[in-house]
């Protein structure tokens, strides 16, 4: 299970902020399909780093995508931002998908679902729009809240 407060995601998300599309000329078939109820934005990592938009997709709907090999896409909820699984991860990075009898590319279906959260990151979220010092916490939940801010302002 994904949780954002454990030291994976803190090399997760240091290792965000220098993601990028690498040149690639190996075309690669996908398809995204939002198995959730709540809208979900489709991201592209550029080759400078840069997020870019595909499209808004809403509950049951689904993306046909052309990308290439290696190229990264991220997934946020529409309004919040909060991060979306891909296939159970939050970076997804396609590969060359062939079918194992006919030899011919097949499109990958990508499922897009909502990571499962400890009440104590559901209260953080609820709060993250508040002002830190005007919350009456206790000195190591005030610590780990700051660090969840710090993680979760990409």
């Amino acid at each position: 299970m994904y949780n954002r407060c454990d030291k994976s995601n803190t090399r997760f998300m240091s290792s965000l902020k220098s993601l990028k599309s690498a040149p690639s000329e190996q075309e690669t078939f996908v398809c995204f399909r939002n198995e959730t109820d709540l809208s979900i934005d489709v991201y592209w990592i550029n080759y400078k780093g840069a997020r870019v938009k595909y499209k808004t997709l809403t509950p049951s709907q689904t993306l046909d995508v052309i990308t290439f090999v290696g190229h990264p896409w991220i997934f946020v909820i529409n309004g919040t931002g909060q991060r979306v699984l891909a296939n159970k991860k939050l970076i997804f990075k396609p590969k060359c998908y062939i079918h194992p009898i006919t030899h011919h590319m097949v499109r990958k279906l990508v499922s897009l679902t909502i990571p499962i959260y400890s009440l104590k990151e559901c209260c953080f979220n609820s709060l993250k729009h508040k002002n830190q010092n005007s919350l009456p916490l206790p000195p190591q939940l005030s610590n780990e809240f700051k660090k969840f801010l710090t993680l979760n302002s990409q």
